[in-house]
């Protein structure tokens, strides 16, 4: 009796909780979410729902969606399509690959891992697929691998949502103070100088287990495509703080090496001359966009094994290929 009344209530706490949070600014929140928020995931869902047969696909994090920039590809004749949400990590990869691969149908997939990502739980990313694609019963599995009740909390809420306030989950924002939203997927920051908010302490890359074996499975869906995995340039004395990356590039190795067809690109290592420079970011991890047009070049150049080499004849860059 008490169990079953218990469950009958639980929903009516979580919505009373968040209309508490919302009334009183609460901080922290006890029900997290980011509706219409940060990222323009919002954007991003509705959008992949109404697109079909794109050329390439990307995946990841901020350093995918804010750094690859789907413009880029437009002088090759090609279609890309942004899938990245913040801190995106396999987990979320996984569940996003499930919901959109086959109606996006990429001949190219370029995928970003930061190592950091496979070092954290990825619940801001949960928190943010949940409030923004709505409630959807494959989003258990993520729930149960993070393992943090705020999880049941927001997806709890998610599914209440439509029922409440009518599920609005892909209200169409353009423009912050700071990003514009570019149709494809790609949220160009509009910010030019540096902005170091606090200095990079060293990180020890742990990778988790269950992220490890959400990667492989997700590399087990991907095969039969062209598939790119890349970790974007950042500032080097920040690089140099991950301890643990010679680790997780013998792992992401073994993985090529495993599933064949595969190709890493690490552009870390050598690093584009000029991303040495604060001039082409705007705070430790992400460049501007004229670092973003830097990166991409050398991306494209890559990719498409142009004969050219980006750390040794740096006129690439000039406009002039």
């Amino acid at each position: 009796m008490f169990v079953g009344t218990l469950i009958l209530s639980y929903p009516f706490f979580v919505w009373s909780a968040y209309i508490y949070d919302k009334k009183f600014k609460n901080n922290p929140k006890r029900i997290k979410e980011n509706k219409n928020g940060y990222g323009f995931l919002a954007n991003r869902i509705k959008e992949a729902e109404e697109t079909e047969n794109v050329d390439i696909l990307i995946l990841g994090s901020s350093l995918a969606y804010r750094v690859i920039d789907t413009r880029s590809f437009d002088s090759l004749g090609l279609k890309a399509f942004n899938l990245g949400s913040s801190s995106q990590t396999p987990l979320q990869t996984e569940f996003l690959v499930d919901q959109y691969l086959s109606k996006l149908n990429p001949k190219l997939i370029i995928w970003d891992i930061s190592p950091s990502l496979f070092s954290i739980s990825g619940f801001e990313s949960f928190v943010d697929i949940a409030s923004n694609a709505g409630f959807q019963i494959s989003m258990l599995k993520q729930v149960f691998e993070i393992g943090e009740i705020e999880g049941v909390n927001t997806l709890m809420l998610s599914a209440l949502d439509p029922l409440i306030r009518g599920g609005d989950y892909h209200k169409m924002k353009y423009k912050t103070n700071r990003e514009i939203y570019i149709k494809g997927g790609f949220a160009q920051n509009i910010r030019t100088n540096y902005e170091r908010f606090k200095p990079l302490k060293e990180v020890k890359l742990e990778l988790i287990p269950y992220q490890k074996k959400s990667f492989e499975r997700t590399l087990t869906k991907l095969r039969g495509f062209d598939l790119v995995l890349v970790m974007a340039p950042i500032r080097p004395e920040d690089y140099e703080k991950m301890i643990g990356v010679e680790s997780f590039k013998e792992y992401i190795n073994l993985q090529i090496n495993t599933f064949e067809g595969i190709r890493f690109y690490n552009f870390n290592e050598p690093l584009i001359p000029q991303l040495e420079s604060l001039e082409y970011f705007y705070d430790e991890f992400h460049l501007n966009q004229k670092g973003v047009e830097l990166y991409n070049k050398a991306l494209i150049d890559s990719v498409f094994n142009f004969e050219t080499y980006y750390f040794v004849i740096p006129e690439l860059f000039s406009g002039n290929k």
